[in-house]
C-alpha cells in the first residue's frame, strides 16, 4: 500500500448528488469549490469522477464547463455521498520485495502469466459507524471501480474508512482506536485480539494503534461474494436510481 505522499496517476472523486445529505441547503454553494478542486488537479494528473447516471454526469459537466477535458473521465459508479476518500478504493501496487507476503486474491486472474501490477482493497464501509444511512452504494463502490479497471480485489472483511488511516508505504499502518475499534464498527474485543494475533502486535503511541499489514492476505470469500452480488445488483438498477 503506497504512502499517501508518493506519486500517483489519478485522483478519484465521487460527484455529490443534490438529494444527498452532505450539503443540506448549501449544494449550489459547494459547486464552485468542486470546480476549483478539479481545475487544480488536472494541471498535473487525471481526474476520475464517479457519477450515478447520465443526468448526474450532465450536471457535473455543467459545473466544470470551460475546463480542459483531456484529463477528466466520468465513470458509472453510483454513490450515496461524495466522500470518496472514505468510501472509495485503496490501491495497492506490486513490489517484488513484498510479493511473497502479499499474494493476489485466489479468484483473480493472471495477466500474461504475471501477477497484476495493481490491485484494490475493498474494506467494508458503514458511513462512520452507521451514522449517515443509506450507504449501500458507497459500500460497493471500490468493487465497481475494480471491475472498470479490471484489477484484482482484496476483501479484508473489516470496516475502515480511507481517511481513518495513514501508511508509510513499507507495511505499517497508523490509525486511532476510536476509528477502527469502536463498537459501531461491530468488532468485539475477542475478534480484535484474534486479528492482532494474526496480523502482528499493535502498539499504542499518542493514542494511536499501529498494525503490521504486510501479511494481510485473509480475503473473505463470503465478503467477496456479497460485494460482487451487491455491485451486480446496483449495475442492473434503472438509470434513474
Amino acid at each position: 500500500m503506497p504512502a499517501e505522499w508518493e506519486p500517483h496517476a489519478a485522483t478519484w472523486l465521487s460527484w455529490p448528488r443534490r438529494e444527498g445529505i452532505s450539503f443540506p441547503d448549501l449544494f449550489d454553494r459547494v459547486m464552485p469549490a468542486l470546480r476549483a478542486m478539479v481545475e487544480a488537479l488536472i494541471e498535473s494528473e487525471q481526474v476520475c469522477i464517479n457519477v450515478c447516471n447520465a443526468a448526474h454526469e450532465a450536471e457535473a459537466r455543467e459545473v466544470i464547463r470551460g475546463l480542459p477535458t483531456e484529463r477528466i473521465s466520468f465513470y458509472l459508479v453510483p454513490t450515496n455521498e461524495p466522500w470518496c476518500r472514505d468510501h472509495g478504493p485503496i490501491f495497492l501496487t506490486r513490489d517484488e520485495r513484498w510479493s511473497r507476503l502479499a499474494p493476489e486474491p485466489r479468484q483473480s486472474g493472471r495477466r500474461e502469466g504475471a501477477p497484476a501490477p495493481l490491485a484494490i482493497v475493498d474494506w467494508d464501509y458503514n458511513a462512520w459507524g452507521n451514522k449517515y444511512p443509506p450507504f449501500d452504494l458507497d459500500e460497493v463502490a471500490p468493487t465497481r471501480v475494480a471491475e472498470i479497471l479490471d484489477v484484482p480485489v482484496f476483501y479484508p472483511g473489516m470496516i475502515l474508512e480511507g481517511g481513518a488511516i495513514d501508511v508509510n508505504g513499507a507495511g505499517a499502518l497508523f490509525t486511532t482506536e476510536s476509528c477502527l475499534l469502536n463498537k459501531n464498527r461491530r468488532y468485539s474485543l475477542a475478534r480484535r485480539r484474534n486479528r492482532w494475533r494474526r496480523h502482528g502486535r499493535p502498539y499504542r503511541r499518542f493514542g494511536a494503534v499501529c498494525l503490521r499489514i504486510d501479511r494481510c492476505d485473509s480475503c473473505r470469500r463470503k465478503s467477496r461474494r456479497r460485494k460482487l452480488r451487491a455491485a451486480a445488483e446496483k449495475s442492473r438498477a434503472p438509470a434513474g436510481v
